[in-house]
């Protein structure tokens, strides 16, 4: 199976105290969240861009070098990675399992900025 990127779907911060952060976004932006959980919590934009929180993991010392990641939506996720492999794309994180049927994987570009694909098997 081919690989095809579809759309962008987010950018992802990573965020300490999510409930402090939920309100900020209701608050100060306005914006009220199309999913939320004490892990993830996404605020749909009207443009089909997605404010995506993602929770420090517990213990975590400080957020991740490069905070604010841009999540593209792709097809064929396993195919994608192939080509990385073969052409000697940094993988940061390998596919892994987001939530039921859904999956992302990050590499880094280049100049070592972060790209997160994900594949949503479970909506078609």
């Amino acid at each position: 199976m081919s690989h095809k990127i579809k759309k962008s779907y987010g950018t992802m911060f990573y965020v300490s105290d999510m409930k402090i952060s939920i309100q900020w976004y209701k608050t100060k932006l306005g914006l009220s969240p199309s999913y939320e959980s004490p892990d993830w919590t996404q605020f749909e934009l009207p443009n089909s861009h997605s404010i995506c929180l993602h929770a420090m993991e517990a213990g975590a010392a400080k957020k991740p070098e490069n905070d604010g990641i841009l999540i593209i939506e792709v097809e064929g996720l396993d195919s994608l990675l192939d080509s990385f492999r073969k052409s000697d794309v940094r993988i940061v994180s390998d596919k892994r399992e987001v939530h039921p049927g859904a999956f992302s994987a990050d590499i880094s570009d280049a100049e070592g900025n972060p790209l997160s694909f994900y594949e949503n098997t479970a909506a078609r």
